[in-house]
């Protein structure tokens, strides 16, 4: 089943906004002739997620997917649903990984056999980085910065000045920044926007 018939079908796990659906079926049948094979290309895609959550008003400036390294196929996407949802979990990695997690049925994508990378629209934070590695992906890929987030006043939470090295160490490439300054230019539209900046 494709991404966007299991977020139609009302089978996600995270009660993503609608249009994230719309925007992943047009995303796949672009796939389906040969598109977003690129890591710009699907960084672009997370990116344009972080973008429309703010544009829309439904939720934070952050958005990532989940991609089958092997196929290309989208197997997750998430936004940042923090205040809407009142959970300060729901970040962006974190619903794409809840929401690829029940589309492959299973706790990791490397216990289903599956060579998944997942690219963010932000340096993941500290909960994310270790939800990244638990999730069983092979390859993480970033855009804005922990600096670039940080500036506009969100708290990045603990992780070790080390994380790329720790998780290359458990076999996870990490590669970033990629598109930085469209990622930034997110981010500062946010808040600009006057949003909340939780956790500031």
């Amino acid at each position: 089943m494709r991404l966007s018939q299991f977020l139609r079908a009302g089978r996600s796990p995270v009660a993503l906004p609608g249009w994230v659906a719309d925007l992943i079926e047009t995303v796949e049948e672009a796939c389906a002739c040969g598109g977003y094979v690129s890591d710009h290309d699907r960084m672009r895609l997370a990116i344009e997620l972080s973008a429309e959550n703010v544009r829309r008003g439904t939720g934070g400036p952050f958005g990532s997917v989940i991609v089958d390294l092997d196929t290309g196929d989208i197997l997750g996407a998430g936004v940042n649903l923090v205040v809407p949802s009142c959970d300060p979990t729901a970040h962006g990695e974190v619903s794409a990984i809840r929401v690829g997690a029940a589309l492959v049925d299973s706790f990791s994508f490397s216990a289903a056999g599956l060579r998944a990378g997942i690219y963010t629209s932000a340096e993941p934070c500290g909960m994310c980085c270790t939800a990244s590695l638990w999730s069983g992906v092979r390859r993480v890929v970033y855009a804005a910065t922990t600096e670039d987030v940080e500036a506009i006043g969100f708290d990045e939470g603990l992780k070790p000045g080390d994380w790329q090295a720790a998780m290359q160490r458990r076999g996870i490439e990490v590669a970033g920044p990629l598109l930085r300054k469209e990622a930034v230019a997110v981010l500062s539209s946010y808040r600009d926007s006057g949003q909340v900046i939780y956790n500031g």
